[in-house]
């Protein structure tokens, strides 16, 4: 049995972010997910017609945790509307 001294339950955009943030904190982190991991999405992929809105604090922690140029590169654009 392992242990850990935080244990994160979803996978998903917080979830993550939260795991991102905790790297080199010392602790033990621990991410659960019911999902299996999907492969990485690039341009030209069949994708679900899912919108997320990031707003500027958002956009200011992902910064923080050098993963937002990475998620610029993977089908972005304003929401104008």
């Amino acid at each position: 049995m392992q242990s850990f001294d935080v244990v994160i339950a979803g996978g998903g955009m917080v979830g993550l972010a939260l795991a991102c943030g905790l790297q080199g904190s010392g602790l033990r982190v621990a991410v659960v997910e019911s999902y299996p991991p999907a492969q990485s999405v690039y341009a030209g992929e069949e994708y679900a017609l899912r919108v997320s809105a990031i707003n500027a604090a958002s956009e200011r922690l992902l910064q923080h945790l050098g993963v937002w140029q990475q998620i610029l590169g993977v089908r972005t654009s304003l929401i104008r509307e």
